[in-house]
């Protein structure tokens, strides 16, 4: 360990290896043990270093760096001790104007740890709040646009979200200097600057006043109006006159820049730009910052409905200049716009259920225009035309149907959905167009013209620029089988029967061409991606299966069980997978042995025992019992089953285990505990099977034994000829069930001094006692 310390020591050398080394000991190899006392000479000596290298300019850079690594390992000691020298330290490379973008995001992020590592502690938070707030965003504002990397934005959010107190008071400061990102053509720019944007408006939610007459309005909503109208404003400078849009009337706005119109082309892709950009601001503040946010739908809907409502048919189809250039923006916009529902639905959820319908109408539009091509029309690529917004549109749908579930509504456009998700996912079959021209009137010089023209146009249809590369179309196809899944999985069976008959006759053909030995060259053959999600839908309509449609199982079986020999590994084990999720829901396991048992009455209702076989550690499976407490025997063992007489509720008097007929007691008194023991041994040496098979087995013995259960009642009732209490007792007794399990009668239970005593000394006047009680409590009860 010395020599590691000593290494340590002496590398204020401008050593690549030994620097490196140091980085690699503070992040790779940080998890080797060592001793304690080492760790904190090794501690000791990094603070050191960095210290050292801090103090020089020339090394600065590189104690930043290594400072960087040891911050998330600083003790609360270390913090109050260095963090503010390491503060300055920090600031003065951020300001230094000869540092190069790298040495100036280090030290960015460098700052930006140390003020959220002291925001727990309350000195240095307050000199923090006071001090270098201010001086940090003084310091970003007055740089040129040329110097403010990302990692400055990064050090503005890190202190909106951490110290909101003093930001607020420079409001006005950093709206300046996030608001002209709108126009920047870097899309990281772009997104640090939205995301400053929505914690700006967080950290002034506090001090937001209302507009007069908008008591509702808060600092969310009124940020949004301003995005929205905005949007409205440079929709007006592109379609206004050109495409028939609805007017809006705007109000307060964002303050942007004008884009200058000397170049028309320049003009347009700035609005393009402002436009896209304007989105994302509107999205990310839809996302909220994870705290409560609140939104006006209606605002949020007016923009989505306006947009999405101008079509390349909306533009008519005059050659004019400004038209082209429109039709070739205009997908980008409608995928923004997209992207700003997107993040709607991900900022409110469920809370967006009463606007299901229009969330529906807006995709359902957009497919719609979106399929709407003439057969002359081509792409440049060889993909199906429009398909980037297609793309946007089944990913806004998967996301609403995420966040909905059963509450989206998709039941009431799935036939139009489905329509255009088969399109999008059956691979087109090349074409083959016969064209006959009758030949036999044309003269020679006609005919010879007929040939040369057919050959001219032959080569000019071969010379088409043209991709037949069938991947090009595999991220639709991914995108739409993703929303076929999500339609399976949250709407339950609210979908058509149709419904699931179309997507299963379509799903189940195509992996049949796709596993079957097939020569035509498609996306799912080449993509492995395509056939994952492929599987994966049509395992969904497996496990969502429509109550009037049998489920495929069938096919499943046969096609899961191709799928497992497939190249990619993803399939194959998601085939699996599905192969298991089948078998238990075509053979469902067992159920459980713990059944309850059903003692037949006779004339009573039936009523189930549930048995409780519990295991002893010294003496093995124990006897069946019931779970009713406060039921053992005198002799000490588990009670056993015992039959209640509703009647009898309010009394003290329980059914016995000892009691046996009247005539022969001596008999029984040896018995009692006997039948316990020999069936403690009996189970001991069965298994959980056999005592339910053992127990069903005596219910038909007792049926049988009812006679001999009846001759043992009227001796009994001979031998107390004459007693008028005794003829009371049979009377109640004959309504009583005898229930004999395992060679244990089970009858009335016996008074409270009874069952006291010891089992040697009851004899037939306590039973004659125990008798007469019962029946005087049964009369009086009458």
């Amino acid at each position: 360990m010395a020599d590691i310390l000593n290494l340590i020591s002496t590398s204020n050398q401008n050593n690549d290896e030994r620097y490196k080394f140091i980085q690699d000991l503070l992040v790779y190899k940080s998890d080797v043990p060592f001793d304690k006392d080492e760790v904190n000479a090794i501690q000791n000596s990094l603070l050191s270093l960095i210290n050292n290298h801090l103090n020089h300019a020339a090394t600065r850079h590189e104690g930043l760096k290594l400072l960087l690594k040891t911050l998330p390992r600083c003790s609360r000691d270390v913090l109050l001790k260095h963090a503010m020298l390491w503060m300055t330290k920090a600031l003065q490379s951020l300001e230094a104007v000869q540092n190069e973008q790298l040495q100036v995001t280090t030290a960015a992020k460098v700052v930006a740890t140390l003020a959220i590592s002291c925001k727990t502690i309350p000195e240095l938070q307050k000199q923090i709040s006071m001090q270098n707030v201010k001086q940090i965003i003084t310091h970003a504002n007055n740089l040129p646009d040329a110097r403010r990397f990302g990692a400055i934005f990064y050090l503005v959010a890190v202190l909106l979200y951490h110290y909101p107190e003093p930001c607020e008071r420079l409001q006005v400061t950093i709206r300046k200097l996030i608001l002209p990102l709108v126009d920047s053509g870097q899309d990281n720019l772009v997104n640090a600057g939205a995301r400053c944007f929505a914690l700006l408006t967080a950290a002034t939610e506090r001090s937001f006043q209302p507009i007069a007459g908008k008591a509702n309005l808060t600092a969310w909503t009124h940020s949004q109006i301003l995005i929205c109208n905005s949007l409205h404003e440079t929709m007006d400078d592109l379609f206004s006159g050109v495409a028939e849009i609805e007017h809006i009337d705007i109000g307060d706005k964002l303050t942007l820049p004008i884009i200058p119109q000397t170049d028309m082309m320049l003009h347009y892709l700035g609005l393009e730009r402002r436009f896209n950009n304007l989105c994302i601001y509107l999205g990310i503040t839809l996302r909220g910052c994870g705290s409560k946010n609140s939104v006006s739908p209606s605002n949020i809907f007016k923009i989505l409905s306006r947009g999405l409502f101008i079509t390349p048919a909306g533009l008519g189809n005059e050659n004019a200049f400004r038209k082209q250039i429109l039709h070739l923006i205009l997908p980008n916009l409608h995928s923004s716009l997209l992207h700003v529902l997107d993040a709607f639905v991900l900022g409110f959820g469920k809370e967006l259920v009463p606007y299901a319908q229009t969330i529906l109408q807006l995709l359902h539009q957009v497919l719609t225009w979106t399929k709407k091509t003439t057969e002359n029309t081509r792409t440049l690529g060889g993909t199906r035309p429009f398909k980037n917004i297609r793309i946007r549109v089944y990913k806004s749908l998967s996301t609403w149907l995420m966040h909905a579930g059963v509450l989206s509504g998709v039941e009431n456009v799935c036939e139009e959905l489905l329509s255009h998700i088969l399109k999008d996912i059956v691979p087109e079959k090349d074409r083959v167009v016969l064209s006959v021209q009758k030949t036999h009137n044309m003269s020679k010089r006609a005919l010879k013209r007929h040939r040369e023209s057919q050959f001219d146009n032959n080569m000019a249809q071969t010379n088409i620029l043209h991709d037949s590369n069938p991947l090009v179309n595999a991220d639709l196809v991914d995108e739409a089988l993703v929303a076929l899944q999500n339609i399976f999985l949250n709407t339950g069976c609210r979908m058509k029967a149709s419904f699931y008959e179309s997507s299963e006759s379509t799903l189940v053909a195509l992996l049949h061409d796709c596993y079957l030995e097939t020569h035509e060259e498609t996306f799912y053959k080449r993509s492995a991606t395509c056939r994952l999600n492929l599987v994966k839908a049509l395992k969904m309509l497996q496990l969502n299966p429509h109550p009037l449609v049998p489920p495929p199982t069938q096919y499943c079986l046969e096609i899961f069980q191709m799928a497992q020999n497939d190249a990619d590994t993803n399939v194959s084990h998601e085939a699996k997978i599905a192969l298991a999720e089948i078998e238990k829901i075509a053979h469902p396991a067992a159920p459980t042995l713990r059944l309850p048992i059903v003692v037949d009455l006779g004339d009573r209702e039936n009523e189930p025992i549930e048995l409780d076989f519990a295991m002893d550690s010294n003496m093995g499976p124990k006897t069946a019992h019931t779970s009713s407490p406060n039921n053992e025997d005198r002799a000490g063992h588990s009670p056993s089953p015992i039959l209640e007489d509703p009647e009898d509720e309010s009394l003290d008097t329980r059914a016995n285990l000892d009691e046996t007929n009247l005539d022969t007691n001596n008999e029984n008194q040896e018995n009692v505990s006997e039948p316990d023991s020999a069936k403690e041994k009996r189970m001991s040496d069965s298994t959980a099977v056999e005592i339910i098979l053992i127990s069903i087995t005596e219910q038909v013995d007792d049926s049988r034994s009812g006679d001999d259960s009846r001759e043992n009642t009227l001796d009994d009732s001979t031998n107390n000829k004459g007693d008028p209490s005794h003829d009371t007792a049979e009377a109640v007794d004959a309504d009583e069930p005898q229930v004999k399990r395992q060679n244990i009668e089970i009858t009335e239970s016996v008074s409270g001094k009874t069952a006291d005593k010891p089992q040697g000394e009851i004899d037939s006047e306590d039973d004659a006692a125990m008798l007469d009680s019962f029946c005087d409590a049964v009369q009086g009860e009458k």
